[in-house]
């Protein structure tokens, strides 16, 4: 009898970190993933979620032996014990989150001896407090960026494939509380190609955007590199154009930057937030649907209890499918989402327009 049961190739960045917060203090968990795809964030996810985890990253494709443990001689006993080094943390008497990132970059020395770390939970004879998640990242091996794991060591670890996130994705769980800028935001919603992946396409030329293992590409899009090419962006009234395209260009690829370069002058046009805020009826309203995105993402990120009732009175003036789209991240957002639903105009717009939602 045949089953019509499908299963999912992969597995989300939220559905990762689940994975590593309920199983890894029992079994080390494994994450292959698209090199920049996000991994790394995991650790930082797990520790907003567990503040009273002690947590400790370490980049596998920069350690020696020595960087794990170190052996001090013991001359009463005449023996050797490996002393661990203090990123563990042993003293803090406190669980830990502990990421190996980057696990498959290591050489074959460094990986035979954070098995013991990995699989026993144990550095040198001190063993890990009760507790402690332990897991490890590497890349594809079909990217073909030398990523190798020996295959003792994974079939001892429980091994999950990690997708790129979606447009939405990457914004909802990313990118609005990691202060993107939202030049880069609007160009991402605009453009979700640039979060696929290259096993989407038959051929190179299919997506410019992506890396792909057939092409020539040194730069391209990625979450991470998304994050780096906003950095360039929040800096960019102290640098030239030429400047910043050619910074855009060697973090992004090309094409990206090009893209981002429209979007960038689109932004310069956008009434300043000061004229918006302060004089929310009347300030003029973008009429091309990226600048109003744009408007909105600068809203989410800006908004204050002081500026938000000024923000209400021009929110109803742009196009309703942009004013959902606010009160969409609005309510989602670290550290607005409170001030949002708190606010008198905001509940009293929220009911008038509950049909939007």
């Amino acid at each position: 009898m045949s089953s019509n049961i499908e299963f999912a190739r992969n597995i989300s960045l939220n559905e990762a970190a689940k994975l590593v917060r309920h199983v890894g203090d029992s079994a080390t968990i494994l994450i292959e993933g698209h090199m920049g795809s996000g991994k790394s964030s995991i650790l930082k996810l797990l520790a907003a979620q567990l503040p009273e985890h002690y947590t400790a990253y370490f980049d596998m494709t920069n350690l020696d032996l020595g960087d794990l443990q170190l052996p001090a001689v013991q001359h009463e006993h005449r023996e050797t014990e490996f002393y661990p080094n203090a990123l563990f943390g042993m003293r803090n008497k406190k669980p830990g989150i502990f990421m190996f990132d980057e696990l498959g970059k290591a050489s074959r020395p460094v990986q035979n001896a954070c098995l013991p770390i990995l699989l026993e939970r144990r550095v040198g004879l001190q063993r890990m407090v009760e507790g402690s998640l332990v897991f490890a990242t590497t890349n594809l091996g079909t990217e073909g960026v030398g990523d190798m794991l020996q295959a003792h060591a994974r079939n001892r670890m429980v091994v999950v494939s990690m997708r790129k996130p979606t447009a939405d994705e990457w914004i909802d769980d990313f990118a609005v509380a990691a202060g993107i800028m939202p030049e880069v935001i609007a160009w991402v919603r605009e453009t979700p190609q640039v979060m696929h992946g290259f096993e989407d396409v038959e051929k190179p030329d299919d997506n410019p955007y992506i890396f792909h293992p057939k092409a020539q590409r040194t730069a391209f899009v990625t979450p991470r590199s998304l994050e780096k090419a906003s950095d360039v962006l929040k800096k960019r009234e102290f640098l030239d154009e030429d400047t910043v395209i050619h910074a855009l260009k060697g973090t992004v690829g090309e094409r990206a930057a090009l893209d981002l370069r429209s979007f960038v002058q689109l932004a310069d046009k956008l009434p300043a937030w000061k004229d918006v805020i302060g004089n929310p009826t009347k300030c003029p309203v973008p009429t091309n649907p990226a600048a109003v995105v744009m408007l909105v993402f600068t809203a989410v990120s800006r908004i204050e209890r002081g500026t938000i009732d000024s923000w209400m009175d021009y929110l109803t003036r742009i196009p309703k499918e942009a004013q959902a789209l606010f009160c969409s991240y609005a309510m989602k957002a670290p550290g607005k989402a409170t001030m949002v639903a708190t606010n008198k105009k905001f509940t009293q717009y929220a009911i008038a327009n509950q049909y939007m939602y």
